[in-house]
């Protein structure tokens, strides 16, 4: 997750309906698990495994660790953007949803020395922030 990752993704579709108050505000499910990666985080594993003589012939699953609820995402932007609705409309996750996503960084850890640096709350800051046209904050 970062800049520029468009409009399809679902922090850019909750910081649009943030900057546009949406209220009520629609969540599509809120109980599924994800893991997000932020794109420095990504390109920086990416390097390591082009640059490495231990990664060829290596598959490597790249991303972070720690999973957190869609719903806990969303209050946590909430907090970022200090707006909240008056209302959160829960309705059904998308068809073919999965219910948790994290990815085994274990074996980029060890053999390339990956290790993800932008915590979660930095990395939405910086989105929220790129998204919303501020620089200020």
């Amino acid at each position: 997750y970062g800049p520029r990752m468009g409009k399809d993704h679902v922090l850019p579709q909750f910081i649009a309906r943030i900057l546009d108050k949406v209220d009520p505000f629609p969540i599509f499910g809120g109980k599924e698990m994800r893991a997000f990666c932020y794109i420095d985080d990504a390109v920086d594993c990416t390097i390591k495994a082009m640059e490495s003589k231990k990664s060829n012939s290596e598959t490597f699953h790249i991303g972070s660790s720690g999973e957190i609820t869609m719903m806990d995402l969303l209050k946590m932007m909430f907090k970022i953007s200090g707006w909240e609705p008056k209302k959160i409309e829960v309705k059904p996750a998308p068809e073919g949803s999965v219910k948790r996503r994290e990815p085994d960084i274990t074996k980029a850890r060890k053999i390339l020395g990956y290790q993800p640096k932008v915590k979660l709350e930095e990395g939405l800051k910086r989105m929220f922030e790129w998204y919303s046209g501020d620089t200020k904050k």
